[in-house]
């Protein structure tokens, strides 16, 4: 009996042991489940959630690090409001930098001074849309488009259009253009120095300056030419588009006309002038001349010690003339002087 009343007075004492017992852990069950802060926390040292935390704000005058601890990039001083993701960021509005923005986590900003919305990228950089520029691209390196449209363009380096190809030896990265298919040109397409058409070849007769013109294999011009000053060809030059040059080889200067040519000036021959059909000249006077002397006969051209105003001469001091009449009749008749004497003999000059 005494036992049982020892027991009844403690009663209540284990009944109050008990309900704070289970407050305890009911409230330990909720604490772990989730903390809510109604006003603001602060805290000497640090804070650490194992689980996530979720926040309207969050503000700090040092610095956020979210995630594992990793390798900080070189700008990283651990103050003044640095953020660290160790994982990717993901921003549903814009991204707002006042300063610059740096992409990578190493290299070295040589053009800017990151201030004033400068982005610096380390590596690649891919845009799948559109890209405006309003101020001038300077590039150290190659800059690839799928196609790009721009009011202007500069380079002091060298500008490729197109796949990549053999480049011709005047090639040296240098404030260069190439284009690996056709280029259109509106306007005048002008050159303060020169034009080269070809990949290879050599300009043996050009300096290349002043406005030359060299085309390493053939030239069709289907209008009109013109020509200011000297033209001037190494082997030959045919003029018109068919026929056939019976009597030059076409080599060391050689000149075929394949219609009609005419002359309104002077005409010299410092060699031969063959004709299979005639040689015409209306009015004005024939002068044929020559400085070397020759014995053969037939049509002799004087030599060029003077012109005669209204004479035809044939024949000189030194060499007998000869001039070759037909009859139509088959025979040949020839006027020759001998000994003083004009004779008219039957016979060719020669």
């Amino acid at each position: 009996m005494e036992i049982k009343r020892k027991l009844a007075k403690l009663s209540p004492f284990f009944q109050s042991a008990a309900v704070i017992a289970i407050s305890a852990l009911f409230v330990v069950s909720i604490v772990y489940a989730a903390t809510t802060i109604g006003s603001s926390i602060t805290t000497g040292g640090n804070l650490t959630v194992t689980g996530w935390a979720s926040s309207t704000s969050a503000t700090t005058t040092s610095y956020l690090y979210i995630g594992a601890d990793g390798t900080e990039p070189n700008p990283w001083n651990f103050q003044g409001g640095d953020l660290y993701v160790q994982d990717d960021v993901f921003m549903g509005s814009q991204a707002t930098s006042v300063a610059s923005l740096w992409v990578g986590s190493a290299g070295t900003a040589d053009n800017l001074n990151l201030t004033g919305g400068d982005l610096y990228v380390q590596d690649g950089l891919e845009v799948d849309g559109n890209l405006y520029l309003t101020g001038t691209s300077a590039l150290t390196g190659l800059l690839t488009f799928t196609t790009a449209t721009g009011t202007s363009a500069t380079t002091t380096n060298y500008l490729m259009v197109g796949s990549k190809f053999t480049l011709p030896a005047s090639w040296d990265y240098l404030e260069d253009f190439s284009v690996s298919g056709d280029a259109v040109i509106a306007n005048k397409a002008t050159s303060t120095v020169a034009l080269w058409v070809g990949s290879a070849g050599t300009a043996d007769n050009l300096n290349l300056a002043g406005g030359d013109l060299y085309v390493q294999d053939d030239l069709e011009v289907d209008s009109d030419l013109i020509v200011g000053n000297k033209a001037t060809s190494t082997v030959a030059l045919w003029v018109g588009s068919a026929g056939t040059a019976d009597n030059l080889n076409l080599t060391g200067g050689d000149l075929y006309v394949q219609d009609g040519l005419e002359v309104d000036g002077n005409s010299y021959f410092s060699g031969n002038a063959t004709t299979t059909g005639r040689l015409a000249g209306l009015g004005g006077i024939n002068n044929f001349t020559t400085t070397t002397a020759t014995s053969t006969l037939g049509l002799f051209v004087f030599g060029n010690t003077g012109t005669g105003t209204s004479t035809l001469g044939v024949g000189s001091a030194t060499q007998k003339g000869c001039i070759e009449l037909t009859g139509g009749d088959a025979l040949y008749y020839r006027i020759i002087v001998d000994a003083g004497v004009l004779n008219v003999v039957l016979g060719r000059c020669n």
